[in-house]
Parts: structure tokens; sequence; C-alpha cells
């Protein structure tokens, strides 16, 4: 029967260090990362701009409406917010501009007095919607040139 050598002290030294890492690291990953980058996501729909932000738990969205913009507070931790992508799938038409805020908050400036609604869904994903604007505040927005028919302006036989 052979007899199973044991590596020496010093390898098993160097080992240890190597192990606490990856365990540290799997632990890391399936906790989620406390401080996990959240992506705040867009797209525009016929009467509305949707956002969305995954909030961690225990986190609640409020809004402060003020006339051109909205400003976004959270009740909770959060993490850093990724605002690069938000113009890369929507128009400016109802949000002109994100900007990150101490608190933490995102300060939304808006194109109009765009009314602004929030939810969370069961999984933690907070929705803003920015409505179109009441019709009293839209603009009629006309070409520089209107287009001319050119029989009427030949003259006539």
């Amino acid at each position: 029967m052979r007899r199973q050598v044991s590596p020496p002290p010093s390898r098993r030294k160097r080992r240890a260090p190597v192990l606490l890492g990856l365990a540290a690291l799997v632990l890391l990953a399936l906790s989620g990362g406390a401080h996990a980058q959240a992506i705040l996501r867009s797209g525009d729909h016929a009467n509305f701009t949707r956002l969305t932000l995954p909030l961690p738990e225990g986190t609640a969205p409020s809004v402060e409406a003020q006339p051109g913009r909205a400003i976004l507070r959270f009740s909770g931790p959060m993490g850093p917010v990724d605002t690069s992508r938000v113009f890369d799938r929507i128009g400016r038409d109802r949000l002109t501009a994100v900007t990150l805020q101490q608190g933490p908050a995102l300060r939304l400036d808006l194109a109009c007095d765009c009314p602004v609604e929030t939810s969370v869904t069961s999984g933690n994903l907070m929705i803003l919607d920015i409505l179109d604007a009441p019709p009293s505040q839209r603009t009629l927005r006309c070409p520089a040139r209107l287009p001319t028919d050119r029989r009427r302006q030949s003259p006539s036989p």
C-alpha cells in the first residue's frame, strides 16, 4: 500500500491566501456586491418616456416635482449609478438631462412641465414614466416653410 504524502508546509502556506481570495470573490459575486453599479435604462413610447433602475433591497424612490425638473431621491443606500447610456435610445423631447446628486439623488431636467409617475416592481426595479405635457402646455410645431402646390402658381390658360 502506498502512503500519500502531503505537500511541504511552505506550499500549504502559499495556497491559503489564494484560496481565501477566491472564496471572497465567490461570496461577493453571490451577494450581488454591496456597491454593484446600477444602470439607468431608458425607452421612448408614444405618450411617455420610461426610465428603469434596479434598486437595492429595502430602498424606495420618491419624486419631488418642480417646474421643468424632477428630483428622484432614494430612502436607502445606493451604489454607483451609470447614466452614460440614458440617451442612447431616447430623444430629448421629454427628458433633456440627468445629473447625479448627493443624497443619493438624480436630477431629471425635463423639456416641459411633464407629469412624472414612479412605481417599483416586485423584483425591486424602479419604473419612472415621464408623460406628455397636458394639451394646454404643448406648443404646435409648424414647419419653417409650408410646401406649395405648383399647379396653383402657374398661370391659367
